[in-house]
């Protein structure tokens, strides 16, 4: 269970709308010798003599403030239950339209925050992740740890500061039942863009499945007509390698924009025929917004 605040070690920094001279830069945070206590600076976490001071950015902040101030964000951070909002490399989660939790976007090598934090106390790889872990809080039945999640020696979130069981194991029947649940578990309408977003991926996502096994070319109304995903769809499902494919997860992961252009980066879990079992894959989607509830895909670029 993540306690109260989330970090991010990725840059979620481009494609913002200009603004008005009248708004104000954002703060940028830095990782650097002030954080060697196996610690970020974190404002809503005490631990010891560790505070931070440095963000101009506060709870109980109104989202009117905010756009005042700073105007739009730069991008949006989707975790699993939470949207922050950008700017520089600070993101804004609300309630309310009032801030509740803030967060700091890293912009660093992982063996940069490595050096400064030092070695974890615990690594863990699963499905081509790397897990560091950092001890924190020592209780009798469980520990507090920072975790932050690797990939190809690259950083990506959400690192957080969780609960961990010292017993804690999950077995591969818990990790294919939690799978289902999340495939079979019924959508509700979609309250904001960000649940938009993140639901016209997931759909996406079953589209292309039922596309590649034969049963269905409804994916191709999520593309744009004569676009480079396009070819590229229907190339792949020309070659015949992604035959018998299923699907097990879909992640939204970041998006930024720019008036309705988007870019959209998704994780999923899949298995085909060629795959050599579940593996797990990075996509950059570029897109564009047709209107208030239709997004179209233009182009992709698998990681």
């Amino acid at each position: 269970m993540c306690l109260a605040l989330t970090l991010v070690l990725v840059g979620c920094q481009n494609n913002a709308p200009q603004e008005s001279e009248e708004t104000k830069k954002a703060p940028t945070i830095e990782l650097n010798d002030e954080t060697d206590k196996k610690l970020f600076v974190l404002p809503n976490y005490s631990n010891g003599d560790v505070t931070f001071s440095g963000s101009e950015f506060k709870k109980g902040m109104t989202r009117s403030e905010i756009l005042d101030a700073y105007g739009k964000p730069n991008a949006k951070f989707k975790t699993a239950d939470k949207t922050y909002e950008i700017y520089g490399n600070v993101g804004l989660n609300y309630e309310s339209d009032e801030i509740v939790d803030v967060v700091y976007y890293m912009n660093d090598k992982l063996d940069n925050a490595v050096t400064v934090l030092g070695e974890p106390d615990r690594t863990k790889e699963s499905a081509g992740l790397h897990q560091y872990s950092y001890l924190l809080k020592e209780n009798t039945e469980d520990e507090i740890h920072l975790v932050m999640w690797s990939k190809d020696g690259k950083p990506i979130g959400p690192v957080t500061i969780e609960t961990v069981q010292k017993d804690d194991k999950t077995s591969e029947k818990d990790t294919k039942d939690n799978d289902k649940d999340k495939k079979d578990k019924k959508k509700s309408e979609p309250k904001n863009e960000d649940e938009r977003v993140e639901q016209f991926m997931e759909s996406y996502v079953d589209k292309l499945v039922d596309y590649f096994n034969g049963d269905s070319e409804a994916v191709l109304s999520d593309i744009e007509a004569g676009s480079n995903a396009e070819k590229k769809v229907k190339e792949n499902k020309k070659s015949g390698n992604f035959k018998n494919q299923e699907s097990y997860d879909v992640r939204l992961i970041k998006y930024t924009y720019a008036n309705d252009d988007y870019n959209v980066t998704i994780e999923r879990d899949y298995k085909h025929d060629k795959s050599n079992g579940k593996q797990t894959t990075t996509i950059d989607y570029k897109m564009k917004k047709v209107d208030d509830n239709t997004f179209k895909i233009v182009d992709y670029t698998e990681k």
